[in-house]
């Protein structure tokens, strides 16, 4: 009597090239890719392919994408102790903070409170200055979606 060992060659791999450069593949082997960056329909996150012999390509199966936070620095005018960010900071929370003069040279670092998308100094001192800051937009959540079931 002989102990038949298999395996159904499902593999957990860590990013796109390291599944690129599997050479044993065969149809319907899955792959899950721990950080699948590089593959554009999935974004930071995880995701699942299955090796398709009659498009001789991995397709997708499932995803678990994080949607990045952006980050973005600007500078605007300060009018009526105020400026108004391009995009509602994450967390109400900006960094770097400070108000320059006409020669971009920092005049003070400033906590300003932020309200939705409005900066605000609290005076009207720096009116005509401007305020440059740095924050991220965006959200940081897990979300995740079935792409495709199935044999191909």
């Amino acid at each position: 009597m002989a102990i038949i060992i298999t395996n159904a060659g499902f593999k957990t791999v860590g990013t796109i090239a390291e599944r690129n450069a599997i050479t044993k593949v065969f149809d319907g082997m899955q792959v899950t890719v721990v950080d699948a960056i590089a593959d554009i329909n999935v974004g930071m996150g995880e995701a699942g392919y299955q090796w398709s012999a009659a498009q001789a390509k991995w397709v997708l199966i499932w995803k678990e994408s994080k949607d990045e936070l952006v980050f973005a620095s600007e500078s605007k005018v300060i009018v009526g102790g105020k400026v108004s960010a391009d995009y509602l900071p994450a967390n109400g929370l900006v960094w770097g903070c400070n108000v320059r003069d006409s020669s971009n040279i920092i005049m003070m670092d400033i906590e300003p409170t932020i309200t939705l998308k409005e900066l605000n100094l609290g005076i009207s001192n720096y009116d005509g200055l401007t305020l440059h800051y740095t924050y991220a937009h965006g959200i940081a959540e897990t979300m995740s979606s079935v792409i495709m079931c199935g044999k191909f």
